[in-house]
C-alpha cells in the first residue's frame, strides 16, 4: 500500500500536519510502514487502522511516534526533515568517488561466468597502453569529489602490472596538485602473485580483493585456470600468505554463486573460515558477460537463490552463537542501508543507484561505462576518456536517464515499501529482458525483495539474531 500526501488539522491540535508519503506491508502480525526518507517502524494492526482513517489523535502516543518518524508533519519539523533527505541523497550531489580501470582484458582463467568478457592471456590488443592510462587518470581527477578510490579490474590485472603501477604513480603526481583523498584497490585472482608485487601493494596500502569460490571442486568448476590444475594451491597459498604471514588488514574476498555453488552452502561458509576470513558476501550471479551466454547452464530462479543464502545466513548465525565471528557482507550492506538514514555506501543499494554517480568504470581503450558490470554491455558506453571531458559525459543525456531509470520513481518501485532501501539494476534488466528500464519480476528485484523481508522479519522473530544482525555493522 502506498500514501498520499494530505494535510489537515484534528480538534485540539493549533498547528496543521501533513501526512507523508508511506509504504506498508504486513510482516507476521504487525505492518510495517517505510518513507521516503528512509525511516521506518512497524505498528500493531489497530494502530496502522487509526493511522489508514486519519485517528492518530485518539492514541497521543501513536501520535508522537509518528511524528517523531516524520510520517506525521508539522511546521516545526521541516527543516529536520529536509536536512534528512540532504543526508539520504548526498550520494547526488559529491561526484564519482570510485573509479574501476581494466589495464587489460586479458585473463589466465576462464570463469564461467565472467561479466567482463575477459580474453586469452596471450590474445593481443586487449591491454592498455600508457597513454590511455595517463587520459583515464586525467578525467578521473575531474571530479569533484575530494575522495577518490581507484580500483584494478581486469581481466586479470597483473598480467598489466606495468600500468597499475604507473596508474598509481602519475595519480599521485598529479594529486600533489588536486590534494584529494586517494586510495587503491586491486582485484586479482592471487595466481600471478609474487613477493615482489605483494610488497609494492602492501607497501603502498593498496586493498587487495580476490575471487574464492568455497571448496576446492567447486572453486575449480566455478573458476578454471587455463593450463594450471594446481591454481587452487596457489590461491590458497597467497591468501594464507596475505592474511596469516604478512597479516595484512585490508584484504577480502569475493563469492560468485553458480548453479554448482547451490548444495553447498554450509560447506562454502566453513572454507571461508577456515581460511581466516571473518566475512563473506554471498553474492548473487549477475546475468551478463559469460554468465549472461550460459544461464540455462549456470542460473537459476530467485527462489533458488533465496533457499541457499537464507541456509547459508543461518548457519552463519549459529557460528556466531557459537562465539566464531563471521558476518555475511551483503545482508550488512542491506542493514546499514536500513538502519542508517545516511546516503548509500553501496552502489546498488541507493535509489538512484550510484551507476555514473558513485561509480563508473574504464576498459583498456579508455571508453567510459556507467559502472564495473556494464561492461558487458556496449549500450552502457558514455564516452572515451579521450574524446570527452568529465563535465561532458557526467552532464550528458545518458547520465540524465540513468539517474531517471533507478530512481525508482518512474516505475512500479515506486509502489513498493521497499522503496527507500534498494534499486533497480539497470545491467540486470538488460541482460536479464533485453532493456534497461527496471521491471519487478526481474530475478535482482525478487531477489532484494526477499532480503529485505528475510531481514525485517529477524527483527520481529527474534532479538538474538538482530542483536548479532548489528554487532556487524560494529
Amino acid at each position: 500500500m502506498t500514501s498520499t500526501a494530505s494535510s489537515f488539522c484534528w480538534d485540539g491540535f493549533s498547528k496543521p500536519f501533513s501526512l507523508n508519503k508511506f509504504w506498508s506491508k504486513q510482516i507476521c502480525d504487525s505492518v510495517l510502514v517505510t518513507t521516503h526518507h528512509g525511516d521506518w517502524l512497524f505498528l500493531s494492526r489497530e494502530e496502522f487502522a487509526l493511522l489508514r482513517h486519519g485517528q492518530v489523535h485518539k492514541d497521543p502516543h501513536l501520535l508522537g511516534l509518528l511524528r517523531e518518524k516524520g510520517i506525521l508533519v508539522d511546521v516545526d519539523m521541516a527543516d529536520r526533515l529536509v536536512s534528512t533527505y540532504k543526508r539520504r541523497f548526498s550520494h547526488l550531489f559529491k561526484g564519482t568517488t570510485l573509479h574501476i580501470i581494466a589495464p587489460t582484458l586479458n585473463c589466465n582463467h576462464a570463469c564461467i561466468y565472467c561479466h567482463a568478457k575477459s580474453k586469452p592471456a596471450d590474445a593481443q590488443g586487449f591491454s592498455m597502453d600508457q597513454g590511455t592510462a595517463k587520459a583515464v587518470v586525467d578525467f578521473i581527477f575531474q571530479t569533484p569529489a575530494s575522495d577518490i578510490s581507484i580500483e584494478f579490474q581486469g581481466g586479470e590485472p597483473l598480467l598489466n602490472f606495468p600500468i597499475v603501477r604507473y596508474v598509481m604513480e602519475y595519480s599521485k603526481q598529479v594529486n600533489a596538485v588536486h590534494k584529494k583523498n586517494v586510495s587503491f584497490i586491486l582485484v586479482t585472482n592471487l595466481t600471478l602473485m609474487t613477493d615482489e608485487i605483494l610488497d609494492y601493494l602492501i607497501s603502498n596500502e593498496v586493498r587487495l580483493c580476490t575471487s574464492f569460490d568455497g571448496p576446492r571442486e567447486l572453486h575449480l568448476r566455478n573458476r578454471p585456470c587455463l593450463g594450471d590444475p594446481d591454481s587452487y594451491d596457489k590461491v590458497v597459498f597467497w591468501i594464507n600468505q596475505i592474511m596469516k604471514v604478512r597479516r595484512y588488514p585490508h584484504f577480502s574476498a569475493l563469492l560468485t554463486v553458480t548453479k554448482h555453488s547451490l548444495p553447498h552452502a554450509k560447506a562454502i561458509v566453513d572454507s571461508y573460515a577456515r581460511m581466516g576470513f571473518r566475512g563473506i558476501s554471498l553474492r548473487p550471479l549477475n546475468n551478463a558477460g559469460m554468465a549472461n551466454a550460459h544461464w540455462q547452464q549456470l542460473g537459476y530462479s530467485p527462489a533458488e537463490f533465496l533457499a541457499f543464502w537464507k541456509e547459508a545466513l543461518e548457519y552463519i548465525l549459529s557460528l556466531n552463537r557459537q562465539g566464531i565471528a563471521m558476518r555475511e557482507t551483503t545482508l550488512s550492506t542491506v542493514l546499514r542501508r536500513v538502519a542508517s538514514l545516511d546516503g548509500p555506501s553501496y552502489t546498488c543499494f541507493g535509489a538512484p543507484c550510484g551507476a555514473a554517480l558513485m561509480q563508473s568504470s574504464y576498459d583498456q581503450d579508455g571508453n567510459v561505462f556507467t559502472c564495473d558490470e556494464a561492461r558487458s554491455f556496449d549500450i552502457f558506453r558514455l564516452g572515451n576518456v579521450k574524446e570527452s571531458s568529465y563535465r561532458d559525459v557526467y552532464s550528458s543525456k545518458a547520465v540524465s536517464s540513468i539517474i531517471g531509470l533507478t530512481s525508482n520513481e518512474g516505475s512500479m518501485c515506486a509502489s513498493c515499501v521497499w522503496h527507500p532501501f534498494c534499486a533497480p539494476c539497470m545491467v540486470c534488466s538488460f541482460g536479464e529482458h533485453g532493456d534497461p528500464n527496471p521491471k519487478p519480476s526481474s530475478s535482482d528485484c525478487v531477489v532484494k525483495k526477499g532480503m529485505l523481508e528475510y531481514l525485517f522479519g529477524k527483527f520481529l522473530s527474534s532479538k538474538e539474531d538482530t542483536e548479532v544482525f548489528f554487532r556487524w555493522l560494529k
